[in-house]
């Protein structure tokens, strides 16, 4: 899974740290400052690789939040179906900048340790795998179908859940206890 790596020229030895532990972990990382070259058309180049990916790390800091491609790529990651579940926030160096939905997807805490981060996004990203998988009819490597999961899920989950009908109706525009049913999927894949 390629995962598109947003941050600004400032948070950059980060950036490279990050991207380091997260291809050893397995994770095909775009990383702008490895894949863009003077006398390229950066723009096409970076919306290629947007809709080529399927998940997104934005690095945040003041820097960051105060860049234009920065907040252009992660308005188009929280757009995209390919992204959804699959956006990382990482707070490098403190900001009171953060847009609202960021801050309520949740935030990682970089404490100076891209290992750590790695480790957390690649166990999220295996997770999205996984139920991508039994979605698709197949048996995840629990042996459980998705509706098996969903059940389970159920069961367990401490927050309030969606009906299978709801599951199979999909659709963010659909709310159940005031949470969409992307919110809802989100909230049951926690362990």
């Amino acid at each position: 899974m390629q995962v598109f790596l947003s941050y600004s020229e400032a948070d950059r030895e980060f950036a490279r740290q990050l991207a380091e532990q997260l291809s050893n972990r397995g994770c095909e990382v775009w990383d702008p400052s490895d894949q863009l070259f003077p006398g390229d058309n950066w723009p096409l180049k970076t919306g290629e690789a947007l809709k080529e990916s399927k998940a997104m790390v934005v690095l945040l800091s003041p820097d960051s939040m105060k860049s234009e491609w920065v907040r252009g790529e992660i308005q188009y990651a929280l757009g995209s179906r390919n992204y959804e579940g699959r956006v990382f926030s990482v707070l490098v160096r403190p900001t009171a900048d953060i847009p609202w939905i960021l801050r309520k997807f949740g935030i990682l805490r970089a404490n100076k340790d891209p290992e750590a981060i790695s480790r957390h996004i690649a166990t999220a990203l295996g997770k999205g795998a996984e139920l991508s998988r039994a979605r698709a009819g197949k048996r995840v490597a629990t042996g459980m179908t998705i509706a098996q999961l969903r059940d389970s899920t159920r069961k367990t989950a401490k927050h309030k859940v969606a009906t299978p009908v709801n599951w199979k109706q999909g659709g963010d525009a659909r709310r159940r206890g005031g949470k969409t049913v992307r919110e809802l999927r989100d909230i049951a894949s926690v362990p």
